[in-house]
């Protein structure tokens, strides 16, 4: 044979065996797709009973008490009282570790000067007040994902006999006479802990 035909014949043994293999190979071929899922972390938040993600004012759900004792009657509001707000943060739908922070103070053109804020407590702990000068200046707690709830309690007072007390006696009374009315601005805000 001829060097010529030795190379055509050498060509196509391996053309013929390249398709072998490959008719081979294609008989084993597989292919499969799948789907996998996971829980997305849930973040849904409600603080006195109003979801924080569909409201951004919770005014009318933020209700003052004073207990009143044997000199006033109870929610009422007089020099010398303390009373309280409640802010209660319902967490049974969040799966995340996460703080809050509030700011509280008195609004601009309060007709009773002499309430302050005094303190706060958290979670039921009344007894363990944290005591404060005029205002919750980011007070921050941690929540973590298992608690369905939390409580922060915030004491306010009308303070009388003070040597720093704005308004005097005669000014409390008329107060009194006009109904005044006092405003507290309050803010919270939610914040995913780092994981």
């Amino acid at each position: 044979m001829s060097k010529k035909t030795l190379i055509i014949l050498a060509i196509l043994w391996i053309i013929i065996l390249a398709f072998i293999i490959q008719y081979t190979y294609a008989k084993y071929l597989s292919d499969i797709t799948t789907n996998t899922s996971i829980g997305i972390a849930t973040w849904d938040l409600s603080l006195n009973n109003t979801n924080v993600i569909e409201e951004s004012d919770f005014s009318e759900y933020l209700t003052l008490t004073f207990p009143g004792n044997e000199y006033y009657n109870a929610d009422c509001v007089v020099p010398g009282a303390i009373g309280y707000f409640d802010l209660t943060i319902d967490s049974s739908n969040v799966t995340l570790a996460f703080r809050y922070t509030v700011t509280a103070s008195f609004a601009a053109g309060n007709d009773i000067q002499d309430m302050k804020i005094i303190g706060y407590a958290l979670d039921g702990n009344y007894q363990n007040i944290t005591y404060l000068t005029n205002s919750v200046p980011n007070a921050a707690h941690r929540v973590s994902a298992n608690e369905n709830s939390s409580t922060m309690r915030v004491y306010i007072q009308w303070v009388d006999g003070d040597q720093n007390e704005a308004l005097n006696d005669i000014d409390d009374t008329n107060i009194a006479k006009t109904s005044g009315k006092t405003v507290i601005k309050a803010n919270v805000s939610f914040e995913q802990m780092p994981v």
